[in-house]
């Protein structure tokens, strides 16, 4: 399996923790690079290498600075980092903001758990799905 780097977008330390050990607990394998808000975030993927760069982003939609709408942004106009999966992991349910996370490039929204169990569900569901997706592209 190709080295996996993920990184967690969160400007909550507890959300971030528990993403963190679920990604750890399901994906045993992948990296993990932690950023506690948007403009951390984009410091520094322009800083890495393009070899470097996360294999997928999973992103909170609100932060202060810049929020996860911000940053799909961003992401979606700078063709480096366009094919950078993006899923947004929010406790907003409010479906016009999830439209516009679809709109903006975002692979997947889901709304973030409460339990430690209902997180790493929530990574196996993006592990048996957009993760092993990006492994079987050439």
């Amino acid at each position: 399996m190709p080295d996996l780097k993920i990184c967690i977008v969160d400007d909550d330390e507890d959300d971030r923790y528990f993403l963190r050990e679920a990604v750890s607990e399901v994906i045993k394998s992948a990296q993990i690079v932690e950023c506690s808000d948007g403009k951390e975030f984009l410091d520094f993927i322009q800083l890495v290498k393009p070899g470097d760069a996360p294999t997928l982003v999973l992103l909170d939609m609100n932060m202060p600075k810049i929020n996860g709408l911000e940053v799909a942004s961003f992401m979606q106009q700078h063709q480096q980092y366009k094919d950078i999966p993006l899923i947004m992991v929010s406790t907003s349910q409010n479906k016009e903001l999830e439209k516009q996370a679809y709109s903006l490039g975002i692979q997947k929204y889901l709304v973030k758990p409460f339990s430690m169990d209902e997180y790493e569900t929530l990574i196996r569901e993006i592990n048996n799905t957009v993760i092993k997706e990006l492994l079987q592209k050439p």
